[in-house]
Formats: structure tokens, sequence, C-alpha cells
């Protein structure tokens, strides 16, 4: 997997996997949200209060993750929240990493591009914080707006 050529979903999706065997067996509660791996291809039914995106959306190539996180945040109902973590960089950056034993994809849009497109998505930053330090995790809370400018955006990615 090389971080500077867009991924295959289905790599990420099978390296993902072997990682996380607990989403093969019975006890995943496959009924409580999007389906594994469909992220990027889910078209929202409706508003949602809630959504989150906790240790997720760095697996999603880069190229798509402000479209996705878009689409996320125009989920969202006046007054919605969106939690996620992501990669707290500086700049844009995306890795592949086997510190977990499958070579995996990493990728963030940078402090600077978070805020861009949590801006984008009418939303505000409620909370961010590096939680683990040493390592450069950032936890995000975020709230749409009451009255966004922002549409609902339905970016098929």
């Amino acid at each position: 997997m090389d971080p500077s050529t867009p991924p295959d979903n289905s790599a990420i999706a099978s390296a993902y996997d072997a990682i996380a065997e607990r989403w093969l067996d019975d006890c995943f509660k496959l009924d409580n949200g999007v389906r594994q791996h469909d992220m990027c291809h889910w078209t929202p039914a409706r508003r949602y209060r809630f959504i989150s995106g906790w240790d997720s959306l760095w697996h999603i190539a880069l190229d798509q993750q402000w479209p996705l996180m878009l689409k996320l945040m125009g989920a969202l109902e006046p007054e919605g929240v969106f939690i996620f973590t992501a990669g707290g960089l500086d700049a844009a950056d995306a890795h592949v990493d086997s510190a977990m034993g499958p070579a995996v994809l990493y990728s963030t849009l940078g402090i600077p591009g978070l805020l861009g497109v949590v801006k984008e998505g009418g939303c505000i930053v409620r909370h961010l914080e590096f939680d683990q330090l040493a390592h450069k995790h950032v936890f995000m809370v975020v709230q749409r707006e009451v009255a966004s400018s922002a549409a609902p955006v339905d970016r098929s990615i």
C-alpha cells in the first residue's frame, strides 16, 4: 500500500478486518449504524442528532476525507453533534503503518484542514483535544449551527 496513490478501498477493508475481528463475530450489532466499510458510499436517509467517526476517518484516502466529512456534517440536524478522531498534524499527510499487524493506511487533513472542513460543513468546534499524548491523536466535537448557511452535502465519493 503506497500512501501517495489512492488505495483500493477493498484493500483497506481487508487490512482493517484483520485487526478488528469483533466486526466479524455475532457480538457486533450490524443494525446499529452504517455497515462496515460503506461510509464513503452511504447516503444519509435522514438527519441525525449524533454521528461518531471514532478511529475510522483516518483510514479513508486523503482525497476522500473532505467530501466524506462534509457529507457526515450535512447529515446532522441543526445543533446535531459529530465526534471524531484524526491525526493532529500541522498539514495534510498520509502514510502506511504496520504497527498493529497488517499494513493500514492513515491519513489526515491536518488541524488547519479539519478546521476548514468543519467551517465549510456549517459546524462549530466545541472541543479539540490531543487525547493520547505523545501520539498526535486528536479528538474533536463539532456541532451543526442552528441556522447554518451550509447546505446539506450529498457528495458521492
